[in-house]
């Protein structure tokens, strides 16, 4: 299957927001910008530069939505 740059690969279709967030993981806490929504993920932008660890959870700051 060849996809070409920009094509939609994803399952369901990406829904764009602008929501404050925070990424928490073990030893790890940073403010981020959540981007876009799926059912099957997110897309945020981290406000610092250190790579987040491998699991972590999203929460949504002004809906406490985790």
């Amino acid at each position: 299957m060849i996809f070409r740059r920009g094509e939609e690969r994803r399952r369901e279709p990406r829904r764009p927001v602008n929501l404050d967030g925070v990424v928490h993981g073990p030893g790890h806490e940073v403010a981020c910008r959540i981007l876009d929504l799926s059912g099957h993920g997110i897309r945020v932008r981290l406000d610092r530069q250190a790579p987040p660890p491998s699991q972590v959870v999203v929460i949504e700051i002004a809906g406490g939505i985790a």
